[in-house]
């Protein structure tokens, strides 16, 4: 048993850097100063359809971005990263080469380079799922809202409803035994 995991350590050791980056479970690019993509992964180039050569070199992320999603990166993203030098899970929507928009959580990293200058390293996750989910969970609490309001509405009903009646036969038996009902009235009563 301890030679079968030594060897499977020994080929992971040897797994290719590259193909890790390539393949990873989420979006990798590197911007450069300007806010070109200077490299991205397989990962992202499939989800969102693109061929790397219309990327790299010719596209910036923030085209990428739906309209409303250039105005939060130009205002908010960008000098915040500027300013911190990293920004954690903002929310954006990518739109896809088929016009189709992607929800997506980006992480951002400045890295500065002596030759290059300042590097931007991104990583996107994929919150299509995500933000289905918070849907589902915000229809399930307006639903759960209007029954309570339903119930509540429901029971001041018949609490109305059953209470005039009920006052109207207490009211009648009380004028009934003032009057000095007769035994059988009273047996009735």
């Amino acid at each position: 048993m301890d030679d079968w995991r030594e060897s499977l350590q020994a080929e992971l050791l040897q797994e290719d850097l590259e193909d890790l980056y390539e393949h990873a479970p989420c979006g990798y690019l590197s911007l450069l100063p300007d806010g070109i993509v200077g490299r991205v992964n397989a990962t992202f180039l499939q989800w969102t359809g693109f061929d790397r050569e219309a990327l790299v070199g010719r596209t910036r992320f923030l085209d990428l971005l739906s309209v409303g999603g250039r105005v939060f990166y130009e205002t908010h993203f960008q000098p915040l990263l500027r300013m911190q030098g990293y920004v954690r899970e903002i929310a954006f929507e990518v739109t896809r080469r088929d016009g189709e928009r992607l929800s997506v959580l980006v992480n951002a990293a400045q890295r500065t380079y002596p030759t290059a200058g300042v590097i931007t390293r991104v990583t996107v996750f994929d919150a299509t799922d995500r933000r289905r989910y918070e849907r589902e969970l915000l229809a399930a609490r307006q639903r759960a809202e209007e029954s309570a309001q339903a119930r509540t509405d429901l029971i001041s009903m018949i609490s109305h409803d059953v209470r005039a009646p009920l006052s109207a036969i207490m009211t009648a038996i009380a004028l009934l035994e003032k009057a000095g009902p007769s035994p059988q009235q009273a047996r009735y009563i």
